[in-house]
């Protein structure tokens, strides 16, 4: 901007420095002269003040730029009974507040807007006809730039969505934390993330959590047993279905070192036990297949070689405890082999539960 003032007040302070030059050999009286100066000096003032004012200070006008559209549809599938609703509240302006956008629509994107310009964001409408619907946005901001964009719904027959989740483990126990996965869920219309679901965790038509859009979640159970986890899933259309899965709650788990076993090589056993809180007395045995041979057991058991059975306790509290040994299988051993074990809590047996078979791979 240095250099545009420059350029407007040379050429004037030159041409003014002419005149006074003239004007000097003409006046006589000084006052005369001091006048033509303030005059001259006032003139330049000015000139430089209409140069700041029409070209800015900081470098040019300022440009306008164009808004940003946005907005959210709900539902996303229905019937020709559906009222969709429209809310562009989302749309943005640099130089424009919200409030002073204007917005209008177009409801199958066909090149007529249906709606004039309105600074009213929210609207709804209804089709006549079934198909999938493109919605146009146009936004225009104060200084008349404008921005577009659409989103797309299904009208039609809705169908409802299929629900389906996994569950890890599927057996623990009650200090166990479950995990519950419903993102295998889907619709023929919605995509996934529009899908809600919930979750009764007795299966006993008590919904335990409310309709979320979250698909993951996690559990844990306060007593023993069966239980059967129903989920139920949602569309955008309130259509549902549900899914149920059952798992069982144990106060002791085994799990094997590996998942098939070699001849002649030793294989990990390991057993995790969880009785109430009540408990007072509590003693674990495992019996592992006839003929195999047992070491390194640990928590202070001890084997029964008459009877082949590990024995660990009594133990005269309600810890949770870890148990472990190592037992080998003969060579030339092959085939499916059974483990079986229970957990005697109060004088009553418990079977160990988990994996309680292994085979030769």
């Amino acid at each position: 901007m240095v250099t545009g003032i420059a350029s407007i007040y040379q050429p004037i302070q030159q041409m003014i420095d002419k005149l006074n030059r003239d004007t000097l050999n003409r006046v006589i009286s000084t006052g005369e002269d001091i006048m033509i100066r303030t005059v001259s000096l006032l003139f330049i003032s000015l000139i430089i003040t209409f140069a700041i004012g029409c070209g800015g200070g900081g470098g040019g006008t300022s440009t306008n730029t164009p808004p940003t559209a946005s907005f959210e549809v709900s539902p996303s599938v229905g019937s020709l009974a559906t009222s969709f609703a429209v809310n562009a509240s989302a749309c943005t302006d640099a130089e424009t507040g919200n409030s002073s956008l204007q917005v209008r629509w177009d409801w199958e994107n066909d090149g007529i807007w249906d709606t004039s310009y309105s600074t009213s964001k929210s609207l709804s409408h209804q089709y006549t006809s079934l198909g999938l619907k493109t919605i146009k946005l146009q936004v225009q901001d104060a200084g008349g730039l404008t921005g577009v964009t659409t989103r797309q719904i299904v009208v039609g027959d809705n169908t409802p969505p299929v629900a389906s989740f996994s569950v890890t483990p599927l057996v623990g126990l009650i200090n166990t934390t479950f995990q519950f996965d419903a993102s295998t869920s889907y619709d023929s219309e919605d995509y996934s993330g529009l899908l809600e679901v919930r979750w009764d965790w007795e299966n006993n038509g008590v919904w335990d959590t409310t309709f979320s859009t979250t698909k993951v979640t996690s559990h844990q159970f306060s007593s023993i047993g069966n239980k059967t986890i129903k989920c139920e899933v949602r569309d955008s259309g309130g259509l549902t279905s549900s899914y149920s899965q059952e798992i069982e709650i144990a106060n002791a788990v085994s799990a094997f070192g590996s998942a098939v076993y070699t001849p002649g090589t030793p294989l990990s056993v390991t057993i995790s036990v969880a009785p109430p809180q009540l408990t007072t007395y509590y003693a674990v045995e495992d019996t592992p297949p006839l003929g195999w041979s047992v070491s390194n057991i640990g928590s202070g058991g001890i084997y029964d070689s008459v009877n082949n059975k590990i024995k660990w306790g009594p133990f005269t509290d309600s810890l949770a405890r870890t148990l472990t040994y190592t037992t080998t299988s003969p060579i030339g051993e092959n085939g499916e082999k059974v483990f079986s074990g229970a957990i005697s809590i109060g004088g009553t047996d418990y079977e160990i539960c988990g994996g309680r078979s292994i085979n030769t791979e």
